[in-house]
């Protein structure tokens, strides 16, 4: 109920209550350091009271005014003359009050004492010293509030990133997908409707599972395996592969169709650009706290493709930005592409 996080946009009856509690607290303070002064607590508390409605009317300028059209704005000197304006008349009534009324009506030693004394400049001090804590918590819930808001804004602005990255890479792997199967129905390849099912598999990952935030390890891997096995019987004798995977994948959660385009990669820079053997070996191990992807594949040395190539490409782009926006710190991703296409990606979890 009184966190000091909680602002409000009108006067609420549990804000009303959170001043007249504040104000509550005050007034004990300062009946408390006087009344111990001059032994007499009864005294001090009506005393206080009356010079509340002062305290008020300056606190309150001070927060609902000067704060947001000076001090929030950097404007520090009208804030500081504002203060001064505020403080030195209030002082002054301050004074004119203990000296012409409280003075004689709870005859307080030393009030009566000359109207220009120290006692004009206690009064001063003591406006802006009851002003200065409301001021800190309106400074303070204005930053709170600014970041909460800044951190809500960073996380959508990272949502709508991911989501467009994600969207680039769906069609991205349908594309090459459909354009396998395409050629497959041209040759009038037997194995298209087997391909045709697998695809159907395929979509109905990305349509249904893809749309949430994140997926279960094992299922991203069985995906995997299924699009390997699709590209097995396109390319068939002539393309080795090998995918296993170790550890206990269910217990771990990963971005959907994010090691896919590392997969993609693996078959057009490789069985796809040339008609000799090839193979691709790969697997995924799962730790208790970090996860690793682990994919190499043999690279034609006739295909006219330099390194700077396979380290390049949509897919590669944007699984590197959601590497970053996922995980920031918490991965290394290496490719190699010496003597054969590498990758090697290692993942913190937790």
């Amino acid at each position: 109920m009184f966190g000091i996080e909680q602002t409000y946009d009108r006067w609420s009856p549990e804000r009303i209550s959170r001043h007249l509690l504040y104000w509550l607290l005050w007034l004990l303070f300062f009946t408390m350091v006087n009344g111990s002064h001059y032994d007499n607590y009864g005294t001090w508390f009506m005393i206080e009271l009356h010079f509340l409605p002062i305290k008020l009317l300056v606190t309150y300028t001070i927060i609902y005014v000067l704060v947001p059209r000076y001090l929030v704005r950097g404007k520090y000197l009208p804030f500081l003359l504002g203060t001064l304006g505020l403080a030195i008349p209030g002082g002054v009534l301050l004074r004119v009050l203990e000296y012409f009324y409280l003075a004689e009506a709870y005859d307080v030693p030393g009030m009566a004492v000359e109207f220009i004394n120290f006692k004009f400049i206690y009064r001063m001090l003591d406006l802006v010293y009851t002003a200065s804590l409301p001021t800190g918590i309106k400074l303070l819930q204005r930053n709170l509030r600014q970041e909460r808001n800044n951190t809500q804004l960073t996380k959508e602005r990272i949502g709508a990133e991911l989501q467009l990255l994600k969207n680039q890479l769906q069609p991205h792997f349908l594309f090459n997908t459909l354009n396998n199967l395409y050629g497959m129905v041209l040759t009038q390849s037997k194995k298209a409707p087997e391909v045709v099912l697998g695809l159907s598999e395929l979509l109905s990952y990305m349509l249904y599972e893809c749309q949430a935030d994140w997926v279960s390890l094992d299922k991203e891997a069985d995906q995997i395996a299924r699009y390997l096995a699709l590209e097995h019987i396109r390319y068939d004798a002539r393309l080795r592969i090998s995918f296993d995977t170790e550890g206990e994948l269910h217990r771990h959660q990963i971005a959907p169709m994010l090691l896919f385009p590392f997969v993609e990669n693996a078959v057009k820079h490789g069985a796809a650009s040339t008609e000799e053997d090839c193979w691709i070996d790969g697997q995924i191990t799962a730790e208790v706290d970090e996860v690793t992807f682990s994919l190499r594949n043999s690279i034609p040395r006739s295909n006219g493709v330099g390194p700077q190539d396979l380290r390049s490409g949509i897919g590669l782009a944007n699984v590197r930005k959601r590497l970053d926006l996922l995980y920031p710190g918490r991965h290394t991703l290496d490719i190699d592409t010496k003597d054969s296409y590498a990758v090697h990606l290692k993942i913190q979890t937790i």
